[in-house]
């Protein structure tokens, strides 16, 4: 298997899984982007058994023009302006319990809290700090027994783990970056202002606020697009 093939046989639109209520009971959903592409392409043995959505307009753009996925590719970002809310009603009304991983020492306690204010029939089992090991995180996940897993670890490292998980103890595991941290440390649960995520201008934003998303920009989007156009001429 290819990077190609991997992004022609693997995308899954879980939003429109979710629109019909329904979710598959063995889904890893990781996301692809220009930081992490590369490790998918070194890695594609170990994602055989997992799906992946995209969480931004730039990547979905790249991966719909040079592959034959029905369009549009829609962003799938796992945050409250997109793929969040929906996981998260559908647990409710599935009573499924949920594992939290990600943030600082205290991050995945204060999102719990903050998310549970919005969706009060929430079922957050367990909760730990994405400092963690990948083994340690996944001995815990596994012991969970949970029926939702949500992974923010940072690229790589996120990824890596579900992976992982997928093969030793399939069920449903999302990445999604840095969104527990962002809502631990947000107002209300919500990191973007409603103008912002109505104007699309979400990585604007995010330029202010995280600095270091910049240098990453300018350093990986051009990269990412210069290797999906090499891997398509080796096809």
């Amino acid at each position: 298997m290819t990077i190609l093939q991997y992004l022609e046989d693997h995308y899954i639109d879980a939003v429109a899984c979710l629109e019909k209520g329904t979710l598959p009971e063995e889904l890893c959903l990781l996301y692809v982007n220009p930081f992490n592409y590369f490790w998918f392409r070194d890695n594609l043995g170990l994602v055989s058994k997992t799906f992946y959505r995209v969480d931004g307009i730039y990547a979905s753009g790249i991966i719909g023009w040079f592959t034959s996925i029905p369009r549009p590719i829609r962003r799938q970002s796992f945050d409250m302006t997109s793929l969040a809310p929906m996981v998260f009603r559908y647990c409710e009304d599935n009573n499924l319990s949920i594992f939290i991983a990600g943030g600082k020492d205290n991050d995945a306690a204060l999102f719990a809290i903050k998310i549970k204010e919005l969706f009060p029939s929430l079922n957050i089992k367990s909760c730990v700090d994405g400092y963690r090991t990948e083994e340690e995180i996944i001995r815990l996940v596994v012991e969970s027994n949970c029926d939702i897993s949500i992974f923010g670890l940072g690229n790589i490292k996120q990824e890596s783990v579900a992976s992982k998980l997928s093969v030793i103890r399939p069920s449903r595991y999302f990445t999604c970056g840095a969104f527990i941290s962002q809502t631990a440390r947000s107002e209300a649960g919500f990191y973007y202002p409603a103008v912002v995520d109505r104007l699309n201008l979400r990585w604007l934003y995010r330029f202010f606020k995280e600095n270091h998303i910049i240098g990453r920009v300018l350093r990986f989007y051009p990269k990412f697009l210069f290797a999906v156009v090499a891997d398509k001429l080796k096809s």
